[in-house]
């Protein structure tokens, strides 16, 4: 990793525990912290996303950003695992507005997410397309068309860990949702039900991108 990656990560996690933490009391401060956590490691996925298939230097910070993104979203939910998310709220209406606002966040994440990775399987193609070439005239060796086969498999092991953590999530409003549809406002339970229904396209579009990392890194030839 080069060392704008390294600067462009610390800005990005400097910033998610400044805002995150700064003036809250214990009571909030698990779930800052649980933020922060998943920031990092976002953050060193999507600049990694970045850095591995952009090869330049907006690619690498536009990464991390995004990763600090989504993977804060994930350390929303660690954070509130321990602390139980249900604990912040101080009535039920309050409950039902404030999930609906982290799936709408959710939503957001992943949607920049995706799009950042759809562009970059694009140019990963072309990447890949290009290094057999020159393997097959015999101008690079066998170890780096292995290193970006190793590289890809990274992203996708990631991406598909932030998969399992959004289908956990979106069972779990689910049955949220079923507890609360015939019992609170009806127009704050179909707009939380609309943006369930978006979550569960957003995760589906996760899943497609990562098929298709996963087809790009099959076509490279293995020994």
């Amino acid at each position: 990793m080069n060392r704008l990656f390294l600067k462009g990560v610390s800005f990005v996690l400097m910033l998610c525990f400044v805002i995150g933490c700064a003036g809250m009391n214990d009571s909030t401060r698990t779930k800052a912290e649980g933020t922060g956590v998943g920031a990092a490691a976002g953050a060193l996925v999507g600049g990694l996303l970045g850095q591995v298939i952009g090869h330049n230097q907006t690619s690498t910070l536009v990464g991390a950003a995004v990763g600090a993104a989504v993977g804060g979203g994930a350390g929303y939910l660690a954070g509130d695992a321990v602390a139980e998310r249900k604990a912040q709220y101080a009535n039920e209406e309050d409950r039902l507005d404030g999930e609906i606002k982290v799936v709408a966040q959710y939503n957001n994440d992943l949607k920049g997410f995706n799009e950042l990775t759809e562009k970059h399987n694009e140019e990963l193609e072309n990447q890949v397309a290009d290094l057999k070439s020159r393997y097959e005239e015999g101008n690079v060796d066998f170890d780096v068309l292995n290193k970006k086969k190793d590289e890809i498999n990274l992203l996708i092991s990631e991406s598909n860990k932030k998969k399992g953590e959004m289908k956990k999530e979106l069972a779990g409003l689910n049955k949220y949702y079923q507890s609360v549809a015939k019992t609170m406002d009806q127009t704050k339970v179909t707009q939380l039900a609309q943006e369930i229904s978006i979550l569960k396209k957003n995760i589906a579009m996760l899943d497609d991108n990562n098929r298709q990392m996963a087809k790009i890194n099959s076509s490279i030839v293995s020994r």
